[in-house]
């Protein structure tokens, strides 16, 4: 019996490790030596938010199979390909912020677009200084050049879409009231009955 379950346990661990070898042969070869650039399309229900701004910082170097942080960040507990949370994001940006990086800024224009390029292969960390008006800044984040596709081709000029999240109601518009009507029809005299003596 015991044989058997090793059996099964050594073909499932083997059927395991084919599935992952695949999914990282899937990956193709990395140009390193090619310039990427990334869209930011801002909306909110499909509609686009202009105004405000986008930021960003590179903040690892990607040598076609390993993230590495840059000098400035290499105390940073969190290796760069696991870094995914609201809090870790939000640990290195208040990291980034005593340093002196250099970042690329960029107004969200009317279409609610903000366009970089000519940047190098890495990992950048995305935030906002001013965000667009009635609309609450968008919490940072941090995102790859260039971009491992799930079909596993590389994306040099991938969009991302950025959500903002409103402060303000939508203005509406008050409805004039309507002006009632004076009844046609005078109501019905109340039947007298006899006053008790």
């Amino acid at each position: 019996m015991k044989s058997k379950l090793f059996r099964i346990t050594a073909a499932l661990l083997c059927v395991l490790l084919l599935t992952v070898c695949s999914f990282s042969a899937l990956a193709g070869p990395v140009d390193l030596s090619r310039r990427c650039s990334v869209t930011f399309r801002v909306t909110s229900f499909y509609e686009p938010v202009p105004g405000g701004n986008i930021l960003i910082c590179k903040v690892a170097s990607f040598d076609g199979s390993k993230y590495t942080w840059i000098p400035a960040l290499a105390s940073f507990p969190v290796r760069p390909e696991n870094v995914d949370t609201f809090a870790e994001c939000a640990a290195l940006y208040a990291l980034v912020q005593t340093k002196n990086l250099p970042t690329q800024e960029r107004t969200i224009d009317s279409n609610g677009e903000a366009q970089f390029t000519d940047l190098e292969p890495g990992m950048y960390l995305y935030y906002q200084t001013v965000p667009a008006p009635g609309y609450t800044s968008i919490p940072p984040f941090v995102f790859s050049l260039p971009l491992l596709e799930d079909d596993g081709t590389w994306n040099y000029d991938p969009i991302i879409y950025p959500k903002p999240i409103k402060t303000t109601p939508d203005p509406t518009t008050p409805t004039t009231p309507t002006t009632p009507t004076t009844p046609t029809e005078q109501p019905d005299e109340p039947e007298h009955t006899d006053e008790p003596e």
